[in-house]
C-alpha cells in the first residue's frame, strides 16, 4: 500500500491510501468526517478501520480532509475536496468511480459532493446519520439557546454567556474556545446545571430544575439523554457558525419571528429575530440539498434513538430523492446512540451499496440484514444485525419548527427593471427564464480613479426558490463602438459575485463580493417595470401579443455587446444597450419608447455619467447625457433591426441585425409574435 500525507492550497490536510496494485479507474472512495470545534490541525481520519480494510481490500483508493474550517465546514468543503481530487489525479491519476462517504456531518458533507464536485464522477453515496437536512439542523440549536434563555435568565446563575454586535445569542469569538471544557466546569456547562440540574446528583436537584428542564426539552423536541450534547452545538456550534469570519461573519442568518413554539409562556417570553435575508441565502447554500445529486446512488442509515441528528433526517431523504436513486433504513437499538453501530452493520451497507453500483439489485431492508449476518459468520466484521423496516421515524418537524418566511418565488412578473431607491442613475435589468435560471445586467459606474465612465456587468445565475445566485458576473470591456467592434477585442473579465432574495414581490435586496477596485456591497431593491400585463397585482403567466419582444437581443457576429428590450402592457418599452464607447470602456444607453405594429421608436437614448460605484456614488452628480435617437422594426421570427443616430459625429449613425439572445419565463413562442405582427394586431 501507498500512502500520501499534506496540505492543500486551501490550507487543509489530507491523506490518501492506495493499495497495491490499483490502476487509474480502479475507483477511490472519499471519507468526510463529523463535526468538529477544534482547529483543522493534522492528518484526518479515514473512517473505521474495519471499513478501511474492507475498502482497501476491494482494491479502492482512499482518501480524505480535515477541512479547512472548522465545525460547521460545508462553506469550505466543497472546495477543499476539489482540491484533494486534484491532488490525487496528479499523484495517482483518473481515479475512476468516486464513493462519497461519512457519518453525521460527515454525511452531508458526502451529500454535497454528489451534488457539487464536478471534478469527479461521484457514482455513490453511504451516509450514516447524515445532517440530511443540512443547514436547517441551525433552526433547531437557534431554538433551543432562545428556549433556554427565556426559561433561565432570571434563574441565578443559570445565564449563558452572552455575545455583542447584536447577536446576544451566540459568544463573543474568544468565548467559543470554553468549547474544550464544555464538561469540566466551563462557564455556560455551569449555568445550565444550575438552571436545569441535568448532570447533578439526584440530591441537589430541585423541583424548580426539575420543571424548567422538562418546559425546555418539551418545547424543543430535544430528548433529555441528548440536552447537554444539543445544548453545547446550540452555545458553541452555533456562535462559531455565526461569528467566524469563514462563514457568516457576523450575520444574523436565523430566525424566528413567526414561530409558534407551541407554548404560551415561550411565545411571550422568548427573543424574536429577524434574519439578514442574504445571510440566511448563504446558510442554505453552504448547505441544504436541492435533491440535484445527479445519478449518484444513495444508500443511508440511522440509528433509531438518535437525539443528535434525528432519524426524521430519514424522513428528509425519502422526500427529497426518487425512490430509485435512494436505499433509507432505520437500525432498531436498546440504547439510544449518535451513529451507534455495530461494524458489521456498518460494512453491510457498504457491501450493498458497492453491489448496487455495479449492476446488482437495489438494497433492502432484508437484504442489509442478510449481508450483514453473512459478514459476522464469515469473521469480517463483529456485532448485531439490527435494520428494521418497520422503524416510522419522527417528522423533522418536531425538532425542525417552520420559520414561515416571507418569501416570493421567482417567475415571470419578476422580470423587469429594478433599482434602489435614492441611486437614479442606474440600476438592474432581471429576467426569470423557463429553465429555472436568470440573466442579471447591473448597469452602472467605474470604481474610483478608473479611466472610464460607466461600466456594466452581467451574469447567468441559478433560481433558488425567492433568490438568484450568480456565482460569477462578468465585465466585458477591450473593444470599441461601431465599425472598429472587433469581438476578438472583447475580454470577458471576471467581476464577482452577486445574490439576489425577494421576500416579496416587487421588493428585494441584493449583496456582492468583487475584486479590487470594486468594493463589497448590497442594495435595496425595487422593481420598476414588468413585462406585458404582468404585476403584483395582476399577474400574468403568458407575456404576449407585442409585448413578447421582450427579451436580450445581439449580434452573434459582435458577441459582447447588445440590449435589454422590455415592453409592458401600456405599449411603453425600455430598452436597455450595452456597449462601447468610440475610444474604448464600457458604455451603456437607454431609453424610454412607444412602440406601434411594425416597431418601437426611441425619440432619445441618454448616456447616465458623472459619478463612481458604491460608496462613491453621487446621485447629484449624475449626469443623463442626451446621445441620440433609434428605432427598432420587427423582422421575422426572433429577429430585429436596430437603426440608431448619435448626436455626436464620434459615435456616428448606423443599423444593427439582432436575434433573441434570451426569452424571458412567460413569453411566447416567436411562431406566436410573428402570427400578431403579421395580421398588424
Amino acid at each position: 500500500m501507498t500512502e500520501e500525507r499534506g496540505r492543500t492550497d486551501s490550507g487543509a490536510w489530507y491523506v490518501i491510501q492506495v493499495p497495491d496494485g490499483w490502476q487509474p479507474g480502479d475507483g477511490l472512495v472519499l471519507v468526510n468526517h463529523g463535526f468538529d470545534l477544534n482547529p483543522p490541525i493534522g492528518i484526518p481520519s479515514l473512517g473505521p478501520q474495519v471499513l478501511r480494510q474492507r475498502q482497501l481490500a476491494q482494491g479502492y483508493a482512499i482518501a480524505a480532509s480535515s477541512y479547512s474550517e472548522r465545525g460547521w465546514a460545508l462553506f469550505s468543503t466543497g472546495i477543499d475536496y476539489a482540491e484533494l481530487i486534484d491532488e490525487f489525479v496528479d499523484s495517482f491519476g483518473d481515479p475512476g468511480e468516486v464513493i462519497a462517504t461519512g457519518g453525521s456531518l460527515g454525511g452531508i458533507v458526502a451529500l454535497q459532493q454528489a451534488a457539487e464536485l464536478s471534478s469527479a464522477n461521484v457514482a455513490g453515496v453511504y451516509a450514516l446519520c447524515p445532517v440530511a437536512a443540512g443547514s436547517r439542523v441551525w433552526d433547531q440549536a437557534f431554538d433551543l439557546r432562545l428556549i433556554y434563555d427565556a426559561v433561565c435568565d432570571d434563574v441565578s446563575g443559570g445565564s449563558l454567556p452572552n455575545g455583542g454586535d447584536g447577536l446576544p445569542y451566540a459568544l463573543d469569538e474568544s468565548d467559543i474556545e470554553d468549547w474544550d471544557s464544555w464538561v469540566d466546569g466551563g462557564r455556560a456547562y455551569l449555568a445550565i446545571n444550575r438552571c436545569t440540574g441535568i448532570d447533578l446528583p439526584d440530591w441537589l436537584v430541585t423541583g424548580g430544575m426539575e420543571d424548567r428542564l422538562e418546559q425546555i426539552l418539551r418545547v424543543s423536541g430535544v430528548d433529555r439523554e441528548f440536552f447537554l450534547a444539543n445544548m453545547a452545538y446550540a452555545t458553541f456550534g452555533m456562535s462559531d457558525l455565526l461569528r467566524a469570519d469563514d462563514k457568516l461573519d457576523g450575520a444574523a442568518a436565523l430566525d424566528n419571528q413567526f414561530v409558534d413554539y407551541g407554548d404560551a409562556q415561550i411565545n411571550q417570553d422568548i427573543r424574536r429575530v429577524q434574519a439578514d435575508r442574504l445571510a440566511a441565502l448563504e446558510l442554505k447554500l453552504n448547505y441544504v440539498p436541492r435533491g440535484d445529486l445527479r445519478a449518484a446512488k444513495v444508500l443511508s442509515t440511522h440509528t433509531s434513538g438518535d437525539g443528535l441528528v434525528v432519524p426524521g433526517h430519514q424522513l428528509f431523504l425519502r422526500q427529497l430523492l426518487p425512490e430509485a436513486q435512494l436505499v433509507s433504513a432505520i437500525v432498531r437499538e436498546e440504547e439510544a446512540s449518535h451513529c451507534g453501530y455495530s461494524d458489521a452493520e456498518i460494512v453491510a451497507g457498504w457491501d450493498e451499496l458497492r453491489l448496487w453500483l455495479d449492476g446488482g439489485p437495489k438494497p433492502t431492508v432484508g437484504s442489509l440484514n442478510a449481508t450483514c449476518a453473512g459478514l459476522r459468520s464469515a469473521g469480517v466484521a463483529d456485532g448485531e444485525c439490527r435494520f428494521d423496516a418497520s422503524i416510522e421515524p419522527a417528522p423533522l418537524e418536531q425538532t425542525l419548527r417552520p420559520r414561515q418566511l416571507p418569501a416570493f418565488p421567482l417567475q415571470a412578473r419578476s422580470t423587469g427593471l429594478w433599482f434602489e431607491v435614492g441611486s437614479a442613475g442606474q440600476g438592474y435589468v432581471i429576467e426569470a427564464l423557463p429553465d429555472g435560471r436568470a440573466v442579471v445586467a447591473w448597469f452602472s459606474f467605474p470604481a474610483a480613479g478608473e479611466d472610464a465612465d460607466q461600466a456594466w456587468f452581467f451574469g447567468t445565475g441559478e433560481i433558488i426558490d425567492e433568490a438568484i445566485v450568480v456565482e460569477q458576473m462578468q465585465r466585458p470591456d477591450g473593444a470599441r463602438f461601431g465599425s472598429a467592434f472587433d469581438p476578438q477585442a472583447v475580454q470577458f473579465n471576471d467581476w464577482g459575485r452577486q445574490t439576489f432574495v425577494f421576500p416579496q414581490c416587487g421588493g428585494g435586496e441584493t449583496g456582492w463580493r468583487a475584486a479590487a477596485p470594486f468594493a463589497p456591497g448590497r442594495q435595496q431593491l425595487t422593481q420598476l417595470t414588468y413585462l406585458g400585463a404582468a404585476s403584483c397585482a395582476s399577474p400574468s403567466a403568458q407575456i404576449s401579443g407585442l409585448a413578447g419582444w421582450s427579451g436580450a437581443w445581439y449580434d452573434p457576429q459582435r458577441a459582447g455587446e447588445g440590449a435589454f428590450v422590455h415592453i409592458q402592457a401600456d405599449g411603453r418599452v425600455f430598452m436597455l444597450w450595452f456597449t462601447y464607447r468610440p475610444q474604448g470602456g464600457q458604455a451603456w444607453l437607454y431609453g424610454e419608447g412607444t412602440v406601434d405594429e411594425t416597431g418601437i421608436s426611441f425619440s432619445q437614448l441618454l448616456r447616465p455619467v458623472g459619478t463612481r460605484f458604491g460608496a462613491d456614488f453621487d446621485p447629484g452628480t449624475v449626469q443623463f447625457q442626451r446621445w441620440g435617437s433609434a428605432r427598432i422594426d420587427f423582422g421575422l421570427c426572433d429577429q430585429l433591426t436596430l437603426s440608431y443616430q448619435a448626436d455626436q459625429a464620434s459615435w456616428g449613425s448606423g443599423s444593427l441585425e439582432w436575434v433573441r439572445l434570451t426569452r424571458p419565463q412567460g413569453v411566447a413562442e416567436c411562431s406566436a409574435t410573428a402570427a400578431l405582427v403579421d395580421s398588424g394586431e
